[in-house]
């Protein structure tokens, strides 16, 4: 007859269900500029049986998050930081956080994930661009030295610049 420890096997189980029952979606990369605003867009399966949906924020050179939104039997709490007062939106159907107001320090990781009931984590990295400068249109006429003058159309030179040091799309 064999015989076997009840308590170790139902922590077995529940490690194994535990680890079924996550829904991991990666990490997606969201682009915004200062001023604007972005949507990090989730889904969550049955978000009315998740007992809590945290949203987590850190700063990419720090590894520790904090708590920025959180939703919980269908109430919303997203004053924890004060730096976000004012500029968060979290969509009680699906989860999602809009952030307005862009600041370039709101760059960095955000995690979403659910708390009880069925376990669903997602990262966004996001990075915020100072906005591109308004186009420099400079256009050469035929007196001018740079003119080529074997073309009969006009030459044309668009120069945009942004002060932010990263890069630039």
């Amino acid at each position: 007859m064999l015989r076997v420890d009840c308590r170790l096997l139902s922590r077995a189980v529940l490690a194994a269900a535990i680890l079924v029952s996550t829904v991991q979606c990666g990490e997606e990369t969201v682009r915004g500029a200062v001023g604007g605003s972005v949507s990090l867009t989730v889904h969550i399966p049955d978000i009315h049986t998740a007992y809590r949906v945290e949203w987590r924020y850190s700063p990419q050179v720090q590894p520790q998050t904090w708590p920025i939104a959180e939703l919980s039997q269908g109430k919303i709490k997203i004053d924890f930081e004060k730096r976000f007062t004012d500029r968060l939106q979290l969509d009680v159907v699906s989860g999602s956080l809009t952030i307005t107001d862009l600041h370039s320090n709101d760059s960095g990781l955000y995690l979403v994930q659910t708390v009880d009931g069925l376990r669903f984590q997602t990262i966004f990295n996001l990075t915020v661009y100072k906005p591109v400068s308004t186009p420099q249109v400079i256009i050469y006429d035929r007196n001018s030295s740079l003119f080529n003058r074997t073309e009969l159309s006009v030459n044309c030179i668009l120069l945009c610049s942004v002060a932010n040091g990263r890069e630039v799309t």
